[in-house]
């Protein structure tokens, strides 16, 4: 009977090790924020979205400040000139249709490529903003958040997105 119990727990304990390796915390120690490990899979499902007159993009566990280190192969990789300012948007697969994306300052197709195992790392910034729509005459709230780094309120405001710098995504 001790022996089961004793091979029960050992096995207990390596099942709960396990899952927590996919997604190591640690505190920073700089005011109670915490870096996470991650992969695209577990970010994605940590976000919290609903969509209508008030848009909502937040993490479930992670608040303003935490540092997120996404840790993935990129499945898609382009370069969007035609935008202003122009960017070069980095996708990791979710799933078979679903992607987390990423964009980043400039170009940036000459150093990374599709199945480059890559590390990009952020900071988490809560913003609150409303915009009025003229088409359809009434307002829009969104309450999101994004990337720190490289955070612009006016693009977005327009886009609902961030464009980081170069220096967020690195090889792995």
């Amino acid at each position: 009977m001790t022996k089961h119990l004793i091979t029960l727990g050992i096995a207990v304990l390596l099942i709960c090790v396990g899952l927590s390796g996919c997604n190591e915390k640690s505190d920073s120690g700089n005011g109670g924020e915490k870096t996470s490990f991650l992969t695209a899979v577990e970010v994605f499902q940590d976000i919290d979205m609903s969509f209508g007159d008030c848009t909502i993009k937040n993490y479930k566990s992670f608040e303003e400040g935490d540092i997120l280190s996404v840790k993935d192969k990129i499945n898609e990789i382009k370069y969007v000139d035609y935008k202003n300012p122009p960017y070069t948007e980095v996708t990791f697969a979710v799933s078979e249709i679903v992607g987390l994306s990423f964009r980043f300052d400039g170009d940036i197709t000459g150093e990374y490529n599709v199945n480059d195992s890559v590390q990009v790392i952020f900071r988490i910034k809560h913003v609150n903003f409303t915009i009025y729509d003229e088409t359809l005459d009434r307002e829009f709230c969104f309450d999101l958040e994004l990337p720190e780094e490289g955070f612009n309120q006016d693009y977005c405001e327009e886009t609902r997105d961030v464009i980081m710098p170069q220096t967020c995504i690195t090889h792995t």
